[in-house]
Parts: structure tokens; C-alpha cells; sequence
């Protein structure tokens, strides 16, 4: 979140040193919560989650087509994140509501899945860009365990007072 407590010019700053980053072949993944509409307009990929599920994977023209499709269409000079949040956030007394609108969006981005694998054919209604994440392969214990010791023992050195206490301990 590298613009959290920051007015919205530092934020615009910000924003754009790391879209200069990135167009210099550095991955850059941020995590921006309520961002202005110039702030948002300054991302090229979106990912869009509820409930721990990739709900939208990909450039941030495509998102609103995407819930088009779905049936949930964005009031006119309405800020894209916002109806983002609005349609996604689980609000209190608005539970029942929420699971339909998940499960409407899961729903539309299986049928693009389906409908990119049935055909190979490129066309303007390519939804090629609704993308599944891999999961990562976790280490195995002989590899974590040199990583977090050595990791610890450096936390440790650089705090004199807590690691008198722990030879104390010992």
C-alpha cells in the first residue's frame, strides 16, 4: 500500500515513480484501497478479489466490460474503483445480495473461460484477459529452515537488548 497517508499529490507521485519502474522491466504489485480516478486510471492490470477468489484478472480497460457483461453496468461519471468496492465489499445486512453478485461474476467468468478454450478464433470479444493465477509451490522444510533461522539470528544481533536476553535465557 504505498499510498496509504499520503495527500493525493504525494499519491500521484508515487504512483508514478513505480509506473516508471515498470515500464523499466520491474514487477511492480501495489495494493491501492479507494484510489482517486486519475490515481486508478495510472494502472495498467487490475485484480479484482472477494472472498479470497480471483473475481478479474487484467488490464483495467477490460474490468468494465467485464461487469457489463455480467450485468452490473457503471453509473456515468461514476469513479470504476468505487463501483469496484461497491459491488464487491461485504456490506453489513447484505449478505444474501453479495453471494448473487459473486456468484453472477463467477459464474460470467467461467462462461469467458469456456468460451476462449471452445474457440481459437480472435475476434473482438477475446476474453483472453480473464487470467488464473498458479499457485506457487511451497518450500520444502530443509529449505525454509537455513532462510528463517539465518533470518532470525539477524533480527536478533540487531537488537542488543533482546538478545542479551535471550543468552540470559539460555
Amino acid at each position: 500500500e504505498p499510498t496509504s497517508g499520503l495527500d493525493s499529490f504525494t499519491a500521484e507521485s508515487v504512483v508514478n515513480i513505480l509506473k516508471k519502474m515498470a515500464l523499466n522491466n520491474c514487477a511492480i504489485i501495489s495494493t491501492i484501497h479507494q484510489p482517486s480516478s486519475q490515481l486508478f486510471n495510472s494502472f495498467d492490470r487490475l485484480i479484482l478479489l472477494a472472498e479470497g477468489k480471483t473475481i478479474f484478472n487484467g488490464p483495467r480497460e477490460k474490468a468494465l466490460h467485464f461487469f457489463q457483461m455480467a450485468g452490473y453496468i457503471c453509473p456515468a461519471n461514476y469513479n470504476p474503483s468505487d463501483f469496484y468496492i461497491e459491488k464487491l465489499a461485504l456490506k453489513p445486512g447484505t449478505e444474501e445480495e453479495f453471494r448473487e453478485i459473486i456468484k453472477n461474476l463467477e459464474e460470467t467468468k467461467i462462461k469467458y473461460e469456456e468460451r476462449n478454450s471452445s474457440s481459437n478464433k480472435s475476434n473482438e470479444n477475446d476474453y483472453s484477459y480473464i487470467e488464473e493465477i498458479e499457485p506457487r509451490k511451497k518450500a520444502k522444510l530443509y529449505q525454509q529452515f537455513p532462510v528463517l533461522l539465518l533470518r532470525s539470528w539477524r533480527s536478533t544481533i540487531r537488537e542488543p537488548i533482546l538478545f542479551k536476553s535471550r543468552i540470559l535465557q539460555v
